[in-house]
């Protein structure tokens, strides 16, 4: 099933829009680039609400179990949880809480961004040699967040061209654009 989306990667291509050339900076500001991670998708939003329903329905379960006089060990036999997990929901004095996942995503190239743009403007447009260059500064994560870096400021047109960056606007020169979906991808959304 998955050739026969290879063959198909035009058709994929086109499902995702073309981001227009020239963007106010309010747009540019709410955009997110495809790499960001900030947000839960709504197959994970929905696995988070089912797992959470589920404790409070084995919460309730326990506690009415117990009220009832059973012991420990059998409610565990009975749920199917460990005696520890029993304890542990015994303990409660209400269902459990449904703990949502907050990603605090923090690039690790933003206290090396400044860097990144002198080092554009003195005319470096190798992201491997910037990538050597602050990795011996302390720099911890991998090549590719500094080749995004740098690919967002380079021009298909002006490719050869020298371009002046200001440090001040470093990433506000375009965002990324959503990626078209691979045929892996392609192949899963079928079971959806």
């Amino acid at each position: 099933m998955k050739g026969f989306f290879l063959n198909k990667k035009a058709q994929l291509d086109a499902l995702v829009p073309k981001p227009s050339e020239t963007l106010s900076e309010e747009e540019a500001s709410q955009l997110t680039p495809w790499y960001a991670g900030t947000a839960l998708s709504k197959r994970q939003e929905e696995k988070s609400v089912r797992l959470h329903q589920e404790r409070v329905e084995r919460y309730h379960q326990i506690q009415d179990l117990y009220a009832k006089k059973v012991d420990p060990a059998n409610i565990a036999r009975q749920v199917g949880i460990s005696r520890q997990s029993v304890y542990a929901y015994l303990k409660m004095k209400e269902p459990p809480a449904r703990t949502r996942i907050h990603r605090q995503y923090k690039p690790l190239i933003d206290p090396y961004k400044e860097y990144l743009v002198k080092r554009w403007n003195e005319g470096c447009r190798n992201a491997q040699l910037v990538y050597r260059e602050i990795k011996e500064q302390g720099y911890t994560g991998s090549d590719q967040p500094i080749a995004r870096f740098f690919a967002q400021f380079r021009q298909k047109k002006e490719r050869r061209k020298f371009k002046q960056v200001d440090p001040s606007n470093e990433t506000a020169i375009k965002t990324v654009p959503k990626r078209p979906p691979t045929a892996s991808k392609a192949r899963s959304l079928d079971h959806i």
